[in-house]
């Protein structure tokens, strides 16, 4: 495992523990994020995801997600995926710069169109919202983030 992909676990881990919404129930086996942290990993180099960090003095802050879709009808669009922030870091503009500067990187890549999905009962859908993102649905009780907890999923879109 490269040190990037052992950050990227961390980061991950330390975000899923949290209650994070970034793919994960809190309990979920570590060897299932560092498994998806690899395949994530790989889509940066194959190019078919790109990835932007924030570091700090402690090394990975945060990460972002840029995800082409894929097909004809859809080459005009990308999704805004695994937005993370270190849990101790949260509050301190890294989750809005690393937003900016996904947006800035699809409209330089010339995207026209970005979507993203994340999970209600918290703060996540206003997050969005004050940051121009337009939510066109909800899907109730979509996500299943423990035995028994169900959460809405709330997508986003946003004109580039």
């Amino acid at each position: 495992m490269t040190r990037t992909v052992e950050e990227v676990v961390a980061l991950w881990e330390a975000v899923v523990r949290s209650g994070g919404a970034v793919g994960f129930p809190a309990d979920v086996p570590g060897r299932e994020i560092e498994t998806a942290a690899a395949a994530l990993h790989e889509g940066t180099v194959q190019g078919t995801e790109h990835m932007l960090v924030e570091r700090g003095a402690g090394g990975l802050r945060g990460l972002v997600v840029l995800r082409p879709a894929q097909g004809n009808l859809f080459e005009h669009r990308a999704a805004v995926t695994k937005l993370m922030v270190e849990p101790s870091c949260q509050g301190a503009g890294i989750g809005s710069r690393l937003l900016e500067r996904v947006v800035d990187s699809a409209r330089q890549r010339g995207f026209l169109q970005l979507r993203l999905s994340t999970r209600g009962g918290g703060p996540l859908p206003e997050f969005y919202s004050r940051r121009g993102w337009t939510q066109v649905g909800v899907f109730p009780r979509a996500l299943q983030v423990a035995p028994g907890v169900f959460c809405d999923e709330h997508w986003f879109h946003l004109n580039l």
